[in-house]
């Protein structure tokens, strides 16, 4: 009897040993609330939460650990996901630093090569997730070392030259 209690621990613990092996970054969807990370759904063309259990992964008191860990999930998506990163490999986040509550996010030039719905999906899973760590309350963006916004905007560039455009 104690043979066969033993052989079903064993047998247990080497599957639930596999199936965590197996899943990668998903182990840790769905086990603490509280820090989520916004992902993309292109069925609904929204941001979609992605609840996190960030202590198994990332010593959750380095705020500068979790934040850089954060960012690399939304750049790499998380395995066994269908939602999508929402920063697109060709941009590159340059370094970030953390004052007080604020995150300033700095890219390189790339970031102007987005389109409008890529920009706005970005900066809306950046500001979300970020945000949702009690440690923060607000998230910058610098392109080039400008801040985003007093950089000028290829949108707003286009609207003024289509509206001038008959000169």
């Amino acid at each position: 009897m104690k043979r066969n209690n033993v052989i079903a621990i064993l047998t247990a613990v080497m599957i639930l040993s596999l199936l965590s092996a197996c899943t990668g970054d998903s182990a840790m969807l769905g086990r603490h609330e509280g820090t989520s990370i916004y992902l993309y759904d292109r069925e609904s063309l929204s941001l979609e939460p992605v609840n996190l259990f960030l202590n198994e992964v990332v010593d959750t008191n380095d705020r500068a650990a979790v934040v850089g860990y954060l960012i690399h999930l939304m750049t790499t998506g998380l395995k066994g996901s269908d939602l999508e990163p929402t920063i697109p490999e060709e941009v590159e986040i340059s370094f970030f630093t953390i004052e007080g509550s604020n995150v300033n996010i700095y890219f390189t030039n790339e970031y102007n090569d987005l389109d409008y719905q890529q920009e706005i999906f970005l900066r809306a899973s950046m500001v979300r997730t970020i945000t949702t760590l009690d440690d923060f309350s607000s998230v910058e963006f610098f392109v080039g070392g400008i801040p985003l916004r007093l950089s000028p905007s290829k949108y707003w560039a286009d609207s003024i030259r289509k509206m001038f455009s008959y000169l």
